[in-house]
């Protein structure tokens, strides 16, 4: 009986602690800058972490020049090529989960095409093994494209130390 009144204690302990990790998590998404976007350069990235004792999150951020987009999901019969995040961690992060992102929005050019415009936040949160630090590989390949022409894929990585 013990026990279960112990555990009954704890789990709403463990709910409320990820709950104000969850809101540090999106404070410094918000926060995160990119270098500005420009004509020769339409899509910028940056990337941070938040950790805790137990946990980390890794924010990938991309701010996309007005008129420009990338590529959320692409079906097989259109030549585009779709975003895929990009990390690299220490084995002593355990994935706690997916990817969380920007709901993308559906193309109006391309049935069955989905996009981002403007900005794209994308969210990986892990438990962490271990207490030491360490070092993390962030950030996207894709294809930008605006109503006249696309651009070759591109690849922007940001290390990140914790």
């Amino acid at each position: 009986m013990k026990h279960i009144l112990l555990i009954g204690l704890l789990l709403p302990l463990q709910a409320l602690s990820q709950s104000k990790f969850s809101d540090r998590i999106e404070k410094e998404a918000a926060a995160l800058k990119c270098p500005p976007p420009d004509g020769s350069k339409p899509v910028t990235v940056n990337a941070a972490v938040v950790a805790t004792a137990d946990s980390l999150a890794v924010i990938v951020k991309s701010e996309i020049l007005r008129g420009w987009h990338i590529y959320a999901y692409v079906p097989e019969n259109q030549p585009y090529i779709q975003l895929d995040p990009i990390l690299e961690t220490p084995a002593s992060l355990q994935p706690a989960g997916g990817w969380s992102q920007t709901p993308p929005t559906a193309s109006v050019h391309d049935p069955g095409v989905l996009i981002y415009n403007n900005t794209a936040v994308f969210i990986r949160k892990f438990a962490r093994k271990e207490q030491s630090g360490g070092k993390i590989k962030a950030g996207l390949y894709f294809q930008c494209c605006d109503i006249k022409q696309c651009l070759p894929p591109d690849e922007h990585v940001v290390e990140l130390k914790f």
